[in-house]
């Protein structure tokens, strides 16, 4: 299974001024790899991002996702039914903006992602309790999320992200308002995500540490990616 990012190039107007935020940008994620994407701010990282996740449609190129069976989905041509399939059977998004349900626990939260998925309420909430653990948040599952900090809320959205067991993880800055060890602990998971459960992760990051924890390094520069030296064996990689 590989995301699989053709040629993809990005334009938006600002005002009667045409800017081509990306240019020829072309990757490949495959599964059991952890891939980081770095670059200064403005750079595109989260517009390549929501392009890789089918939320953008891009000005030129394609992206396409390679199932087990070889089959390649188009992500950038879906729409209605089929674009709510793939979102949720198949993509796991963490975003910069953490967005969680008020009013009820960090349980009620992950459990959510599962709603008309056909899973059973007491499996659901069997699948939330053991994500939260997993991110770290086992003694404090039951307690209403605007009462949790900025980090421990960030830890909730990645356990939700992670909720229906998506072939894909996309995460924009999964470190971002988290101390060290806890930025450790998210770190470990997303490499576990990665190796233990096959899946493709490309994760946008501006800290040193998480890039240094992945398989892979890419920098958006000027609209272009980049090959950094791989920090590891495992590899992603761009496409010529």
């Amino acid at each position: 299974m590989t995301l699989l990012l053709e040629a993809v190039g990005h334009d938006h107007r600002d005002g009667d001024q045409l800017l081509h935020a990306l240019n020829d940008i072309s990757l490949t994620v495959d599964r059991g790899q952890l891939i980081a994407l770095v670059g200064p701010s403005g750079a595109g990282k989260s517009t390549l991002l929501s392009i890789a996740a089918g939320i953008l449609v891009p000005t030129r190129g394609t992206v396409t996702w390679i199932e087990r069976d070889g089959a390649p989905i188009d992500i950038s041509a879906l729409q209605g039914r089929e674009q709510r399939w793939w979102r949720r059977e198949r993509l796991g998004m963490l975003v910069q903006e953490t967005r969680l349900i008020s009013g009820v626990d960090a349980v009620a939260n992950v459990e959510s992602r599962l709603l008309g998925s056909g899973i059973r309420p007491s499996a659901a909430r069997r699948r939330a309790e053991l994500l939260l653990g997993d991110v770290g948040l086992g003694k404090r599952m039951r307690v209403h999320v605007q009462r949790l900090s900025g980090g421990e809320r960030r830890r909730v959205a990645l356990a939700q992200a992670l909720a229906a067991d998506p072939v894909l993880l996309l995460a924009d800055e999964p470190t971002v308002s988290l101390d060290g060890d806890a930025g450790r602990l998210v770190l470990d998971v997303l490499r576990a995500q990665a190796r233990d459960h096959g899946r493709a992760v490309l994760m946008v990051t501006h800290d040193p540490a998480a890039a240094a924890a992945a398989d892979h390094t890419l920098t958006l520069r000027d609209g272009r990616l980049q090959a950094e030296a791989p920090p590891r064996a495992a590899q992603g990689s761009l496409r010529s």
